[in-house]
């Protein structure tokens, strides 16, 4: 997956240095097209479709269509469209998108696309918008605003926004949603996605390991976390609530109060953040890129060494080993472990020595005869440890000597 975002990139790269010597001719309302290795239509306002050529010169009301590929759409300021198969595009001052989906890409203004007589505009960064069901935005980097009927929303990075009947706007973005399949997701977001799957696979492994009345104490997660001390994360109300009974498994705490660590600054503020974010769905690792963890590969190695600090008996508990109940006996005698009593009116059965063989057709299987069991008589109370053997060389003289 990671060979193919970076194939991608490339390619887009090639495009774009194709027509980067031309790029500050780009005029408001004009674009220029680029790629590598795809198959890209345009049509004049009012006209028919046909084929484009790499660099081609788009006015106002042109339309794009991207038939097979990946292409971009160099604006002005500096601005670039992302597109690719299905992407259908009408160029202007606010460019339209009428199906498909393309990636926003500002670097000195923000711009605006239309798409079903709604707006999305990227402030800053790159965002992802598509025209399908509905209209979607989600933010992978800087801040956009989605604006339906007069009313809009902003849309912080790591979140998103789905507009299906027009001036329906939810008051709060959602988690990014994001497909490990898909190349932009792979480009943008490709090390949070990766962290993000690792550490949900240590969670889950983790707090299987831990018996239930384990892992609700903000004194066990002190002892796997060196720099986390009771009250700090008492302090943290949405992962003390966890430790409550809201449900929360250990391995989600574990996990939100590492990323905390690794951001710094206020760990109070971070923890509040992480675990918000996390409990409204997004993943761990968009979780890691919002609290401001700068070194994902870092996060895995705190996780992991935390994980290490398990006390064994934990460990050894979560297997489930059966254990064997004893009768207790008087003292300085062993203990002995209970047999189990057979069923009311079962006749007494002597424990196999060794497996019944298979029956083979026509022969009929032996029944093994048990050994008779021969009765010890009873020491007296005064007997030694070695009055059986000198009785026996007793005997044994006796009938020699007549």
């Amino acid at each position: 997956m990671k060979r193919a975002a970076t194939a991608l990139v490339l390619a887009l790269m090639g495009a774009g240095a194709l027509a980067g010597c031309s790029k500050a001719t780009i005029q408001p309302g004009t674009a220029q097209l680029a790629f590598s290795r795809a198959r890209v239509q345009v049509a004049n306002e009012g006209g028919a479709f046909r084929a484009a050529g790499a660099g081609s010169r788009l006015r106002t009301g042109d339309r794009v269509r991207v038939v097979a590929g990946d292409a971009q759409l160099h604006l002005a300021r500096g601005a670039t469209l992302l597109l690719r198969k299905g992407s259908q595009v009408v160029v202007g001052r606010e460019p339209q998108l009428r199906a498909g989906d393309v990636v926003a890409d500002v670097a000195d203004e923000p711009v605006t696309l239309r798409a079903n007589d709604s707006r999305v505009t990227v402030l800053s960064g790159a965002s992802r918008v598509s025209n399908g069901l509905a209209l979607t935005a989600g933010v992978y980097s800087g801040r956009a605003r989605v604006t339906s009927a007069a009313r809009s929303v902003t849309v912080p990075a790591y979140r998103q926004v789905s507009i299906a009947a027009f001036g329906v706007v939810p008051s709060t973005p959602s988690p990014l949603q994001y497909k490990v399949t898909d190349s932009w997701d792979l480009h943008y977001l490709g090390t949070a996605i990766e962290i993000g799957d690792e550490l949900q696979r240590r969670s889950d492994g983790f707090s299987a390991q831990l018996q239930p009345t384990e892992g609700h104490t903000p004194g066990f997660f002190s002892l796997l976390l060196p720099g986390l001390d009771s009250r700090s994360l008492a302090a943290c109300p949405t992962a003390l609530a966890g430790l409550t009974g809201d449900g929360r498994p250990p391995g989600e705490v574990l996990v939100g109060t590492s990323l905390s660590l690794q951001a710094g600054g206020s760990f109070d503020a971070r923890c509040r953040g992480a675990f918000a974010f996390r409990d409204a769905g997004a993943a761990w690792g968009l979780v890691a890129l919002d609290i401001g963890v700068r070194s994902l590969p870092a996060i895995r190695e705190r996780v992991v060494t935390a994980i290490g600090r398990l006390p064994a008996h934990a460990t050894i508990a979560a297997l489930g080993a059966p254990t064997t109940p004893v009768t207790p006996t008087a003292p300085g005698q062993p203990t002995v472990p209970t047999a189990s009593s057979p069923p009311a009116g079962a006749p007494p059965s002597e424990p196999s020595l060794s497996p019944t063989p298979p029956p083979s057709s026509g022969t009929p299987v032996p029944t093994p005869t048990p050994a008779p069991v021969v009765p010890v008589p009873a020491l007296p109370p005064d007997a030694g440890l070695l009055t059986p053997v000198t009785d026996l060389v007793d005997n044994v003289l006796s009938g020699l000597l007549g």
